[in-house]
């Protein structure tokens, strides 16, 4: 297993809120799959890092604040599921991930 925390980042709610958010995926390499991860991606924890921060931004970026807060479970499953699909494309497979700070 694979642990990876990307440095906190600040990132504007819809309402224009400022939000500083921090990422921790979880994730291992699937042994039937390594040749995915090895052959289809140049930098694997670089995409999982890229990935996991674009899909932050996304989702944080269409929220309004106050349903960030309200939702803290339901933003971060969302957030993990779009993870878990991208990362699965590579041969590997997402264990847990928590955003927030």
């Amino acid at each position: 297993m694979d642990v990876r925390e990307f440095k906190a980042e600040q990132m504007l709610t819809k309402d224009n809120v400022p939000v500083t958010i921090d990422a921790i995926p979880r994730y291992r390499i699937i042994e039937e799959r390594v040749r995915n991860a090895v052959l289809n991606v140049e930098n694997f924890n670089q995409m999982i890092q890229q990935v996991s921060q674009t899909t932050l931004r996304n989702n944080i970026g269409s929220s309004v604040f106050q349903d960030i807060l309200s939702r803290r479970e339901e933003v971060n499953q969302h957030i993990k599921s779009v993870i878990a699909g991208e990362a699965g494309n590579w041969g590997s497979k997402l264990l847990a991930s928590r955003s927030g700070r």
